[in-house]
């Protein structure tokens, strides 16, 4: 899904928050950025591939356009990127997205505290505008992961199925979010 161009500015002006809060010794943004940009997404990845390499998840392939080959013949070109995964039931994409979206939440969690804590030494400057701004992206990132698990939990979510070219069935997930079908793989990995 391609990002708005407010939601462009939306990630900068996040990104700048960041900085005046690490400028004025809070670190709790400069952790949100790795830890949920970065160490997050790259366990998420790395556990699907897990799942993939076990063969309880397909990443389907993406069509790259075709190459010319050394004998003159046309080959197609296919890469498997990270996309919204298919698992072959729907409780095992439940069970997946719950523990993935419980971990989020709990970092979400973890970083609020932390920054509430330091805060707290911080003299009234343009340090605290940063830091309410920085509390209600969290609040907001974190509402948004309770409404996500909520529907997950409660099975009020969209369950696409899929059958590969071996005839076999897989099931993509989807929540909604602001009246919008959104791949749940996209939900969980937002700096949002």
């Amino acid at each position: 899904m391609a990002a708005r161009w407010w939601q462009t500015g939306l990630v900068v002006l996040g990104g700048l928050v960041c900085l005046n809060l690490l400028q004025n010794g809070v670190s709790a943004g400069l952790f949100f950025l790795l830890a949920m940009g970065l160490i997050f997404p790259l366990a998420v990845s790395i556990r699907l591939h897990q799942l993939t390499e076990s063969g309880l998840v397909l990443i389907p392939l993406e069509y790259m356009g075709s190459q010319s080959a050394q004998d003159g013949s046309r080959q197609a070109r296919f890469r498997r990127s990270l996309t919204n995964p298919c698992f072959f039931s729907p409780d095992r994409a439940r069970q997946f997205f719950a523990s993935a979206l419980s971990v989020r939440l709990a970092l979400q969690v973890g970083i609020m505290a932390m920054l509430l804590v330091q805060s707290r030494m911080l003299t009234p400057s343009l340090a605290l505008l940063s830091v309410g701004l920085g509390a209600s992206w969290l609040l907001y990132g974190m509402v948004r992961s309770c409404v996500s698990l909520h529907a997950v939990l409660n099975r009020s979510w969209s369950v696409e199925q899929l059958v590969s070219d071996s005839q076999s069935e897989w099931y993509r997930a989807y929540l909604w979010w602001q009246n919008a079908r959104m791949p749940a793989l996209d939900t969980l990995l937002g700096l949002s």
